[in-house]
């Protein structure tokens, strides 16, 4: 009997070990499958950030990002007053807009510095790339303060729209960037016509991402023009 119990355990021991491996064998496959497909996508970008330079800065990078960005800012507005109808937008907006002193430490203050950071890295490339453009009739400081008034009402609005969201939804509203994935696809599957807002915002998002890769690019282009 005690001989029988100890093949029984060995069977199941290979068993499990059996499962570990293949658990591995797959996941391994899914990583290599995820990473192929990574590389497409970087490939697909990379090659439509350079076919609209191609068209040069005025006809392909203005003409793209312009009207784009003045809709999106529109569709935020339009998301943000749907936000204020959710059932938890009283808690939403009392946890976005009022102050809690008493939970700002260190780790707070910087977390909050490393993202204005990253926010003006990005911000004095695209200047220094696309200002370099300006026309000696517009007004760099006037320029500035557009751009400071339309970075700071595209982060209030952007709170007005997550944090409502993550309250009626029941989504962790610390958990950073993925919030714009997560509380705004819960937003959509629960808004009218959420299918079609859904796909115009993300449509949008995309272009406003690769606006920024097109200012990488640009400086690229033109140090290759420039040693020509």
């Amino acid at each position: 009997m005690s001989k029988k119990c100890d093949e029984c355990k060995r069977c199941a021991m290979n068993d499990d070990m059996t499962n570990v491996v293949m658990s591995s064998a797959d996941w391994q496959r899914n990583e290599q499958r995820h990473l192929r497909r990574e590389k497409r996508f970087v490939a697909i970008i990379v090659l439509l950030g350079f076919l609209i330079l191609s068209f040069g800065l005025q006809n392909g990078v203005e003409k793209v990002t312009k009207y784009m960005m003045i809709v999106l800012i529109l569709l935020m507005v339009v998301i943000a007053i749907n936000g204020f109808t959710l059932s938890g937008a009283k808690e939403g907006l009392s946890f976005y807009l009022k102050p809690d002193f008493n939970k700002i430490s260190g780790n707070v203050i910087v977390a909050a510095m490393n993202q204005a950071f990253f926010t003006l890295s990005l911000g004095i490339g695209s200047m220094a790339i696309f200002g370099s453009y300006i026309g000696k009739e517009r007004s760099l400081a006037g320029e500035s303060i557009n751009i400071v008034v339309l970075d700071t009402f595209v982060a209030i609005m952007s709170g007005l729209i997550i944090f409502p969201a993550c309250f009626t939804f029941d989504v962790e509203p610390t958990k950073g960037p993925e919030l714009l994935f997560v509380a705004m696809a819960k937003v959509f599957n629960n808004m009218e016509g959420g299918r079609i807002w859904g796909s115009i915002f993300f449509l949008f998002m995309f272009f406003a991402a690769m606006s920024t890769i097109i200012a990488i690019f640009q400086n690229i282009t033109l140090r290759i023009s420039l040693k020509k």
